[in-house]
């Protein structure tokens, strides 16, 4: 299944052919389990659990728990925003990079939701990866004013745009997740939405 931003989420991995759990293989649960609720799912106890294996051998890969939940938010930031602007980038002009962006990261507004990178915003402080999080935050906000620039807006308009954008998508993404009912009555579909977010941030 599809790791897109606040996308659904695939399936744990389990144990390999030989029975041994890899570094990779911790890093792709912790994954999984930071996009399904957040930074506090990401405990080992219960990711042992399901690689069905014993907290202990975590030890042979990460020094703690700390290490582990910085290494899924890095394969986060690489998948839902480093992704995502290559994608991007292969549009023709800054209009076309900025609607193929647009229709992306809206894309997940015609079916299921995750609620992981949400919860990201809101647990940020309380596990420590306030940093990691604005890091990730900052390259975005940057990415879809440079092109705003590019488009003629001023340095400061296009700040301005740039955080009205991402305001707009992660508020939408709570009505998804939250309260889908309204936003699947007024046609707020993935298309539709994108199409006016575009309009409102180039006109």
């Amino acid at each position: 299944m599809e790791l897109g931003p606040y996308g659904t989420v695939r399936a744990m991995p389990t144990k390999g052919p030989s029975g041994t759990v890899t570094r990779a293989d911790w890093a792709a649960a912790a994954l999984v389990a930071l996009r399904a609720g957040g930074p506090s799912a990401v405990r080992v106890e219960a990711i042992a659990r399901t690689l069905g294996v014993s907290k202990g051998s975590f030890y042979w890969h990460f020094a703690d728990r700390r290490e582990l939940l910085e290494t899924a938010i890095a394969a986060w930031e690489a998948e839902s925003t480093e992704a995502i602007i290559a994608e991007s980038e292969r549009g023709e002009d800054a209009a076309d990079k900025l609607r193929r962006l647009v229709s992306r990261v809206t894309r997940s507004f015609d079916g299921d939701v995750a609620p992981g990178e949400l919860m990201l915003y809101l647990e940020a402080e309380r596990e420590g990866v306030r940093e990691s999080v604005e890091r990730v935050v900052d390259r975005r906000l940057d990415y879809v004013a440079a092109l705003l620039v590019e488009l003629g807006h001023d340095e400061a308009e296009a700040q301005r745009r740039a955080a009205l954008a991402i305001t707009v998508v992660v508020g939408a993404y709570q009505l998804v997740i939250g309260a889908p009912g309204p936003m699947s009555r007024r046609s707020l579909s993935h298309g539709a939405f994108a199409d006016t977010l575009f309009g409102a941030l180039t006109r």
